[in-house]
């Protein structure tokens, strides 16, 4: 079966495109990171512009997986990297059962102080489950820190979702038939990129 990826909504040109099915195991994402170096590394991205899009991608696949292990173990995650002279578009369509932005985003307040933040965390941790995620073929408990979708908020200049069903139809609001998330970010790069 062929997936159709939403298209990013940009004019320009796309430069370079790399899709990766990533297996449910977190012992796979030093690989990733690995070939998202070497894509910086091919392409001369400064190195601003590689660790942040080396961070974003880890934060999304590692949220991904873990979603997806809770709620559709057999399947696996497809990551779509685009880049352009301008900008670095990340999407992961994963089998996580969606999930809602604004919540995620807010759900451990700041606090105005260290403190009242550090309380606010703990209070978090202690009523949040923990996930469990395979790692090297053994399951694992991840903590859950809820801080992953807001650091990556923090960097991008676009991050939306689009949920999908089994038979992998697209749709901007989440249902009971729900399968999935396709989320995308897109990252305005700061430096110069190599074209050729």
């Amino acid at each position: 079966m062929e997936i159709e990826i939403p298209s990013y909504r940009y004019e320009q040109q796309e430069i370079m495109g790399q899709v990766l099915l990533m297996p449910l195991d977190l012992g796979a994402i030093p690989e990733m990171r690995r070939q998202l170096q070497s894509l910086a590394n091919e392409k001369q991205l400064g190195e601003e512009d590689a660790f942040h899009l080396l961070l974003i991608t880890d934060e999304l696949m590692t949220n991904a997986m873990i979603a997806t292990y809770n709620h559709s173990p057999g399947e696996k995650i497809l990551l779509h990297i685009r880049l352009s002279p301008q900008w670095a578009g990340i999407c992961l369509l994963d089998y996580g059962g969606g999930f809602d932005l604004s919540d995620t985003l807010n759900k451990i307040p700041d606090g105005g102080t260290l403190q009242e933040f550090m309380n606010n965390l703990r209070l978090y941790k202690n009523e949040s489950k923990p996930g469990f995620i395979p790692y090297n073929k053994r399951i694992v408990e991840h903590p859950r820190f809820g801080r992953g979708l807001r650091i990556v908020a923090g960097l991008v200049s676009s991050l939306t979702l689009a949920f999908h069903g089994s038979d992998l139809s697209f749709s901007d609001n989440r249902t009971d038939s729900t399968r999935g998330t396709l989320v995308k970010a897109i990252y305005d790069l700061k430096g110069p990129f190599l074209e050729n």
